[in-house]
Order: structure tokens, then C-alpha cells, then sequence
């Protein structure tokens, strides 16, 4: 690997991740791969290496099937995005021996860059050998993790899928609350896990050293200052960002009051992990907080 540093950003689901990734695949020093979310470290195992690599095969059959009766025009756009995901899926089928083809498909990305990235919020899951075995592929390895309201980030995450679920608009907020209600009795706890920053702190603190890993707040992720933090700690140098500019944002949907109140007393714990960490919070953070 020619680069300086290799990145990975680790989450968490819905804070910030996909602007993240955006701001560095534009930035002259960096090189990121075409697709975010690769999914490479968390399908080490076969059962969920055979799902993922079937969900990048769905979504190239559409895009095959789109092409089909597509204008000429759009073709190009289309083959660059069907030869994106056949890319995925061949490295995720394929050897993954000292993890060489996942490092030469980053260094693919481009050639001269000082920083190549991998940003798949799901990392944020893994366990603590596998964010050590990650920390050491590189001689600079960065890790980059960012926090958002509980609250908001378990809503807004339940909002997304909700809409991926739902086979009409109306449907949302019926299967949103659904969902909610699942995740807060334990029926569901995919979504709560996400929320899981005192587990992922927790690994992380213990498999990457202080000076290679930087958490931040989504609340404060869209600033100049914060964006000179990342540039400062990843090596790269200073370039602007569109900081109005948000990326996948959720449906508007208020949560229901007594959802919101058993939301918060089952997100305690991440309050409390995260204000035993930091000097300060977020205002949107306090005012959670202080009503549990």
C-alpha cells in the first residue's frame, strides 16, 4: 500500500458517516474507494459473506435489468455503477489472505494519495481483535467514529428502514413506531446495537492507541473547526467543505412522547458511557440527558 495512511471509519450508523465519506473522496490528498460501505471486515464469516455478497448481486441485476431499456444516454452512469458492485463482489468473494486483494482494491482507487479510506459503519460492531488486526494493516492506521444523540440517532435509523420497508409513503409511520416498539421490548435489537457507543468505545479504547482514533460528535461534525480537527489528525492538508450540505437525511417524523421516554431510560447507559468520557456535550445531548 503506497499511501501514507489507511482510514476506516467506523460509524455509527447514521451520524454523519456518508458526509464523511464525501468530504474525503473530494479531497485532493485522499483516495476513496467508488463505493461506500464495502462490508469486507464484518463478512469474515461465510454465512454473512454469502448474504452481503447476494445483496450487491440483487442490486446489480436491477441496475443490469435499468440498463436494459435505459436511454443511451445513461448508459455510462449505469455501467459504472454495475462495475462498482461486480468489483465488491469479487473481493468479497475472493482470497482473503493476508487481506492483500482488500488492500490493492484501496490502492486502486488512486495512485499518489496519502490517505486511503474504507467508511462501513458497521465496523463499528466488531470485536476488539479484529479493530486490533485492522489497526495494524498499515504503518499509520486512523480510526474515526462518530457519536450522535442516542435519541436521534435511534429514530433516524429507525426512520430509514422503516421507508425501506414501507411499499407505499403512508406506510412509514405505522412500520416506524412498529419497529421502535420491537427494538425497545428486545423483540428487534439490530437497530439498538447501533446505539451501542459504550461497547464500541469500550473496543476501541482498547485495540487502537489514543493517537490514532478521533470520536466526534455529529452535532458539531459540520464546522470549519471540526473539519480542520479531521484533516489534521488523518495528515492531509486543509480543504473546504460543503458543510449545508446533508447527506441521506430521514423523513420528518416526531416520536410519539411515551416512545421517547422509554427511548431514553433504555439509552441511558450511552449517556452515561459517553458524559463519563468527554468534558462536555452537545446541547441536543444535555437536554436528552436531563430528562431521563
Amino acid at each position: 500500500m503506497a499511501a501514507e495512511t489507511l482510514m476506516f471509519g467506523i460509524g455509527a450508523t447514521k451520524a454523519g458517516t456518508s458526509w464523511l465519506y464525501r468530504y474525503l473522496a473530494s479531497h485532493p490528498d485522499c483516495a476513496m474507494p467508488a463505493m461506500k460501505e464495502l462490508h469486507y471486515f464484518d463478512t469474515a464469516d461465510p454465512r454473512k459473506q454469502a448474504w452481503q455478497v447476494k445483496q450487491f448481486t440483487r442490486k446489480a441485476a436491477d441496475l443490469k435489468a435499468r440498463r436494459a431499456f435505459a436511454p443511451a444516454a445513461k448508459h455510462e452512469n449505469l455501467d459504472a455503477r454495475i462495475k462498482v458492485l461486480e468489483e465488491a463482489i469479487a473481493l468479497l468473494s475472493g482470497d482473503r489472505t493476508g487481506h492483500r486483494a482488500y488492500l490493492a482494491y484501496l490502492s486502486a482507487a488512486g495512485t499518489g494519495a496519502r490517505l486511503l479510506g474504507d467508511v462501513t459503519p458497521s465496523y463499528g460492531l466488531l470485536p476488539e481483535g479484529d479493530l486490533r488486526m485492522m489497526a495494524g494493516l498499515a504503518p499509520q492506521t486512523r480510526f474515526i467514529y462518530i457519536l450522535r444523540d442516542p435519541l436521534d440517532r435511534l429514530w433516524s435509523n429507525i426512520r430509514m428502514v422503516a421507508g425501506r420497508k414501507a411499499k407505499d409513503e403512508g406506510d412509514v409511520e405505522a412500520i416506524a413506531r412498529d419497529l421502535l416498539d420491537k427494538a425497545l421490548t428486545g423483540a428487534d435489537q439490530q437497530v439498538i446495537m447501533r446505539s451501542d457507543y459504550a461497547g464500541t468505545l469500550a473496543r476501541l479504547e482498547a485495540a487502537v492507541p489514543p493517537e490514532n482514533r478521533l470520536v466526534l460528535f455529529f452535532e458539531q461534525l459540520f464546522s470549519a473547526e471540526t473539519v480542520a480537527r479531521i484533516c489534521a489528525f488523518l495528515g492531509i492538508g486543509a480543504h473546504p467543505a460543503e458543510l449545508d450540505r446533508r447527506v441521506h437525511a430521514g423523513r420528518s417524523l416526531a416520536m410519539e412522547k411515551d416512545q421517547a421516554e422509554r427511548a431514553r431510560m433504555a439509552l441511558r447507559g450511552q449517556y452515561e458511557a459517553v458524559a463519563g468520557r468527554f468534558e462536555s456535550l452537545p446541547p441536543r445531548w444535555l437536554e436528552n440527558y436531563a430528562r431521563i
